[in-house]
């Protein structure tokens, strides 16, 4: 479920902490936490991610393993999709 909405000129702006039962290797290191931004675009049905962090820690704490704030394009929502799920939730649609 997401952490965090927020809306500007009809865009959705989503934060999200991912869980893991085991963690998974990245670099050498253990990842038991994840926090994914994706930005929506409410109006044309689009999404993108705006960034990725990938924790040692569980719940976002300990080191930072990995981090990327490269915008990706600007893609279409794929209908019946967990992204089209997000994209319904931050753009208020049923």
């Amino acid at each position: 479920m997401p952490a965090r909405l927020e809306l500007i000129n009809g865009k959705a702006l989503l934060a999200r902490l991912n869980y893991k039962k085991a963690g998974d290797w990245l670099g050498g290191m253990t990842i038991w936490s994840s926090k994914w931004q994706s930005e929506f675009d409410c109006k044309n049905q689009r999404h993108r991610g705006t960034a990725i962090l990938f924790y040692a820690g569980r719940g976002g704490n300990g080191a930072t393993v990995h981090k990327d704030f490269d915008q990706d394009k600007w893609e279409p929502v794929p209908p019946d999709t967990q992204i089209a799920d997000l994209w319904k939730f931050a753009c208020g649609r049923r």
